[in-house]
């Protein structure tokens, strides 16, 4: 009886088809609040989301995020963000796979990143922080926000892009 012997035809590798996020980046930051230390009332958060397809590659693609939150009272506040999530596909995959990496996936991988960048940087400059309410990107925005103010979402189709 022969125990523990393989030989190289019984033993298959298969390729994991995946998404592997790359990197995080923050291209744009604006922040402007008057001198005022008054405490914020109610906001606007308006969130637009996009994938850029690079041309040379069809597995290498970026989940764009441009968030802008202002006072609705008084207009002293307001920030504004353009976040990056770099990723690439692995594997072979089809279409419909291909489209839930790029607009659910990835999205819902970059934005705790970008929300907590938001809530850290307000903190540290002395103000309260705003928690972006979690969100659903297969569907609509999710958490309670109406003591928070108003959101919009907006989710482009990908693009094809030289990047």
């Amino acid at each position: 009886m022969r125990r523990g012997r393989f030989t190289t035809s019984s033993l298959k590798m298969e390729t994991q088809s995946g998404l592997s996020f790359v990197k995080f980046d923050i291209t744009k930051f604006l922040f402007d609040r008057g001198d005022e230390q008054k405490t914020m009332g109610k906001y606007n958060i308006k969130v637009d989301c996009n994938c850029s397809i690079n041309n040379d590659n069809q597995n290498l693609f970026i989940s764009t995020f441009i968030i802008d939150i202002t006072d609705q009272e008084e207009k002293l506040f307001s920030f504004q963000i353009k976040a990056l999530g770099y990723f690439e596909i692995l594997g072979t995959i089809d279409e419909s796979v291909r489209k839930n990496f790029m607009n659910i996936s990835a999205p819902a991988i970059v934005y705790p990143y970008i929300r907590s960048f938001i809530s850290n940087t307000l903190l540290q400059s002395g103000m309260q922080p705003i928690m972006l309410p979690p969100m659903n990107f297969a569907g609509k925005t999710s958490g309670n926000i109406e003591n928070q103010g108003s959101v919009s979402v907006k989710k482009s189709a990908p693009k094809k892009k030289q990047i």
